[in-house]
């Protein structure tokens, strides 16, 4: 390690953190880098052309690190987060009560992460936002893209505990009750449980932020009146004008020919449909607020021992379904507002992956419908919910249950 940065780390307190501080910090960070990165990795532009097509072996960015580079990764990430760095501050300054917050689960899909970013961009609103990117893997070339963010506050936080620097905590092995262990499925469980509760209880620019936190994917894609639905839906939620609900939702998981049939017809664009939280489809930008993380979080023991359940929407499901006083209503548009690209990653695994031509088919339908965007109004229903929710499978043993617990309290 930098003895620089491994002197600054070690003297000096995060708390209060000075502007002094923050500018030495950067500067140190900055000779880490310097040292440790070839040139080639430091600079990813925002405006990256994606290609068309890319072999799915390219999405694979976690380096091969040697015992001390993994040392001085996890001393590093541990100062990130404890620093918490906000970067743009300057430029767009303190959050208000109409701030919105965005966590963003990140992995190694370098490519949709930069589809993801730029959709964003377009995002009515989005200057007035905290981008929050949370990592389980430790890449140059994902720190090097999300530096280069101007349109909006942005901060970064690191999974403590992931399959690339702790690995002995994510072996892949078959369970006894004769499911494989996916270690990316265990992995992003773990992140989702430990990035709430960072979000909620750690992060100190959200201490009095009494609104949603919006959760996203490194392969969705924005909507540009996506912000401006989801603010509308929560102001009826506040205002009760939806009885009961508790969650908002970007809307449902649509492929293909089912998008543009749905966004023809102008009257779904502007419906709206109340449901318990019950289908996986419900993890397309999910937004809830404190006092519902509250809830959830006395049910850690559901969510973190629903062995042979690696998925943490179905996990998330059954605490609603058997922890809650009350199940979770969620409110969301019928024409989703967010919409999934990956070809390839964790549940999908094509040969030939083709985010640019999933994304030119959203642009082009948003384009061609864009005078129904932005409603004024929205007409509100309830569907029943029919049966209990199914499991997702796949292995999750004891020692992935004790370190849930463990990620919940860090």
């Amino acid at each position: 390690m930098n003895p620089l940065l491994k002197r600054c780390c070690t003297w000096i307190p995060w708390k209060p953190v000075t502007v002094a501080t923050l500018s030495l910090i950067n500067f140190l960070f900055f000779i880490w880098f310097s040292n440790d990165a070839e040139p080639h990795h430091l600079v990813v532009p925002l405006d990256w052309k994606v290609t068309p097509q890319f072999n799915a072996a390219s999405l694979v960015r976690e380096p091969n690190l040697t015992s001390g580079e993994i040392r001085r990764i996890l001393n590093l990430i541990s100062s990130v987060n404890d620093l918490q760095q906000i970067f743009n501050w300057e430029r767009f300054g303190p959050l208000t009560s109409n701030s919105s917050v965005i966590i963003i689960q990140v992995h190694f899909r370098l490519e949709y992460l930069v589809l993801l970013i730029q959709s964003l961009s377009r995002v009515k609103g989005i200057e007035d936002s905290l981008l929050i990117f949370s990592h389980d893997v430790y890449s140059l070339e994902m720190n090097s893209l999300i530096k280069q963010i101007h349109f909006a506050r942005v901060l970064q936080i690191f999974l403590p505990f992931t399959s690339q620097l702790t690995p002995e905590f994510f072996p892949s092995v078959p369970s006894g009750e004769g499911h494989n262990k996916v270690v990316s499925y265990s992995l992003a469980k773990q992140h989702w449980w430990w990035k709430a509760h960072f979000a909620f209880d750690r992060l100190r620019v959200l201490r009095n932020h009494d609104g949603v936190i919006h959760f996203l994917e490194e392969d969705f894609y924005a909507v540009p009146d996506w912000l401006s639905v989801m603010t509308k839906l929560e102001k009826m939620m506040r205002d009760n004008v939806c009885l009961g609900c508790h969650v908002l939702h970007a809307g449902p998981l649509l492929e293909g020919e089912l998008i543009e049939k749905t966004w023809k017809n102008n009257e779904i664009l502007n419906k709206i449909i109340v449901t318990d939280f019950h289908d996986p489809t419900c993890n397309r930008g999910l937004a809830f607020n404190r006092t519902v993380w509250k809830r959830i979080q006395q049910c850690a023991n559901v969510f973190c021992e629903t062995y042979n359940e690696q998925s943490w929407d179905y996990s998330l499901m059954e605490v609603s379904f058997k922890c809650l006083p009350s199940r979770l209503s969620v409110l969301n548009p019928q024409a989703a507002r967010i919409l999934h690209t990956g070809d390839c990653g964790m549940h999908f695994h094509a040969k030939q992956c083709n985010p640019i031509q999933k994304v030119n088919i959203i642009k082009g339908f948003v384009q061609k419908y864009r005078r129904f965007l932005f409603p004024g109004n929205f007409n509100m229903s309830y569907l029943a919910t029919k049966g209990t929710p199914r499991a997702g499978g796949g292995s999750w043993t004891k020692s992935d249950a004790n370190l849930c617990y463990k990620l919940g309290h860090l």
